[in-house]
């Protein structure tokens, strides 16, 4: 099992980094919960409503993109294996979960106070395993995330060493108690952060922030292109093969993005995995038929892969008009996700 961008590469299974860590939060959410129910409810009967709730969850968010991506999704059913309904999907998911547990405890007559008390707490801790996952994956600093994640690990120990459950009233002034001081230590923190994170100049290199390698390559009809030629646009630097069935689902997103945005300066440059390709005219067939608008490079000798440590496809850098490096995504993209990340790129000019 190894590490690959934003995603966990083991063997022919790529897990996304943020799919991968919305999974985990939910589960510790939902592991939290149960025992809280459990040292709460002396049956423990309403421990086993969550384990449903969870399958719903997942359910609800995995099928979500056909309310996110509509007739496209229709069009790909790929879609439905590769793509969720994002923060839309999220939601809809939550609220389908409560909706089940809220009918299931009312049908069985069981009582609702072990839930109020037990939910802030499954929040709570589930916020803390994301901003731990911030800490280790460098997305949020020892201030910014280690912070946040400690004081909420806190906050779930003193709150399963109370072992009565609250009621209503009693639980939602906790909660709000927590949420202001979770609000204090934000601010705090991230006001110390800005402040140690001074900008230095970027220098050359693959993490965020840093100013993307330069390369020259062949394209289909000859001519040389380098990623230079694209300063003072947004540049979804997209490497892909034609034998890549997650490729295959993301084609279509990424031709529909490159037309809609080639005029307001943001553009897909393909770089094709030709190495690992049976032929150029393979290559080139394979270009004609889904009709690629958006330039085509030819990485003949992998050079430009290595340098970019792409060992799984298809894998997506974000960068943005002054050559940073903004975003990097392992895994296929939808038109939500890259909406948001040419969004994310331009907010930096």
């Amino acid at each position: 099992m190894k590490a690959i961008m934003e995603s966990i590469v083991w063997g022919p299974l790529i897990l996304q980094k943020d799919v991968m860590i919305t999974l985990v939060v939910v589960l510790a959410g939902m592991l939290l919960l149960t025992f809280r129910l459990k040292q709460t409810d002396a049956s423990g009967s309403l421990s086993s409503y969550v384990w449903n709730a969870l399958f719903i969850w997942v359910l609800v968010w995995k099928l979500s993109v056909l309310l996110v991506q509509g007739k496209e999704a229709l069009r790909h059913p790929s879609s439905l294996l590769y793509f969720n309904g994002g923060a839309l999907g999220i939601a809809l998911a939550f609220l389908a979960a409560i909706g089940y547990v809220g009918f299931a405890v009312r049908k069985n007559r069981k009582s609702i106070i072990p839930y109020i008390d037990s939910v802030p707490l499954s929040i709570i801790g589930g916020y803390s395993v994301k901003m731990a996952f911030a800490v280790f994956t460098g997305e949020g600093t020892l201030l910014t995330a280690g912070l946040p994640c400690l004081l909420g690990a806190a906050i779930s120990g003193w709150w399963l060493s109370r072992r009565e459950p609250v009621a209503y009233r009693s639980a939602v002034q906790r909660l709000a108690a927590v949420a202001l001081v979770f609000a204090l230590a934000s601010a705090v923190a991230g006001n110390l952060g800005s402040r140690q994170g001074a900008e230095a100049a970027a220098s050359v290199g693959l993490k965020v922030g840093q100013t993307a390698p330069d390369f020259e390559l062949k394209q289909l009809d000859g001519t040389v292109v380098k990623l230079s030629d694209y300063r003072g646009k947004t540049v979804f630097l997209n490497f892909w093969a034609t034998w890549c069935p997650p490729c295959q689902a993301e084609i279509p997103y990424l031709k529909e993005f490159h037309s809609a945005n080639e005029a307001s300066g943001a553009i897909v440059l393909g770089i094709n995995a030709t190495s690992t390709e049976l032929s150029v005219p393979v290559v080139q067939a394979w270009t004609k038929e889904w009709k690629l608008s958006f330039p085509v490079a030819l990485d003949s000798s992998g050079d430009v892969g290595r340098t970019y440590k792409v060992n799984a496809y298809p894998a997506t850098y974000v960068i943005d008009a002054n050559g940073i490096i903004r975003e990097k995504h392992q895994g296929p993209m939808d038109k939500q996700m890259l909406d948001n990340a040419k969004r994310n790129a331009e907010s930096f000019k």
